[in-house]
């Protein structure tokens, strides 16, 4: 005769209290509905968690072998265990669906909370950059590429970009046009009023007036990220019923959210 909760687990008669809790915590991982949506595992999951709160309140006694367990599967009151056991194990799943219910709906009201207020940092930026900017006298403390005079190879920050650096200001410029930039040169530097980004710096040289231009900065972003940001927050609302499609929506926007508060701060 099997004992019908060491079936369930996978195991043999002999089983100890030990490998019930091992073979209990490895099923449990595939067949937990919150890893495998197929509609058996649910059931599948209550079975085990009857299996394992009977075999660790009840038996089996541990290295016996066959049908020496405290109970007999032929009177009523097992049938009454198993059924408690089941409801137990049903309103513990509840509760666990419950739970991720209010987990999930916190994280989506601080989504949405999120989106409005990155909707509104990125019209603060058109009001930036919209408002009259702000120039400052500036002297050039450093610039990329530079000659090293150890190696004799000309450095380079960045294969893509030039970096200017002022006294106050750090300018990524296209490849090449600092060529004619020394360092302690004096440059006129145009920056946003609120925010104080740089945009731009005129020089003057060999008597010509030279300007290079900001083209890595967080201004070059938010014409997109403003219509995209109003579109994900109406699929997250109106359109994606779905919980991964929702969450999808969510990783996403702070990707972009994150890339757009880089630029602002570090570039």
């Amino acid at each position: 005769m099997s004992n019908y909760y060491l079936t369930i687990l996978e195991l043999q008669p002999g089983a100890t209290k030990n490998d019930i809790k091992k073979a209990y915590r490895r099923l449990s991982k595939v067949y937990h509905p919150d890893l495998n949506k197929s509609p058996e595992a649910h059931q599948k999951f209550i079975e085990l968690t009857e299996a394992y709160t009977f075999l660790s309140q009840v038996g089996p006694r541990p290295h016996q072998e066959t049908v020496a367990y405290d109970y007999n599967p032929e009177v009523n009151e097992y049938d009454l265990w198993r059924e408690k056991a089941k409801a137990r194990a049903r309103q513990r799943a509840r509760q666990e669906a419950q739970l991720q219910r209010v987990l999930i709906k916190k994280i989506f009201n601080l989504f949405r909370k999120y989106a409005i207020g990155l909707i509104a940092f990125n019209l603060l930026l058109i009001v930036d950059i919209s408002l009259p900017y702000h120039d400052s006298d500036q002297t050039v403390t450093y610039k990329s590429p530079t000659f090293d005079m150890k190696t004799g190879k000309v450095r380079r920050a960045s294969p893509t970009y030039d970096i200017i650096g002022f006294d106050d200001y750090m300018l990524t410029v296209d490849k090449g046009t600092s060529e004619n930039i020394m360092v302690g040169q004096k440059a006129k530097v145009r920056s946003t009023l609120m925010f104080d980004k740089p945009l731009k710096a005129g020089f003057v040289v060999n008597g010509r007036h030279y300007q290079v231009r900001q083209v890595y900065n967080v201004y070059i972003v938010f014409w997109v990220l403003i219509p995209l940001t109003f579109l994900i927050l109406f699929l997250f609302q109106y359109r994606f019923k779905t919980l991964d499609t929702k969450l999808t929506l969510v990783i996403f926007m702070g990707f972009i959210s994150c890339y757009q508060l880089y630029l602002f701060f570090y570039v």
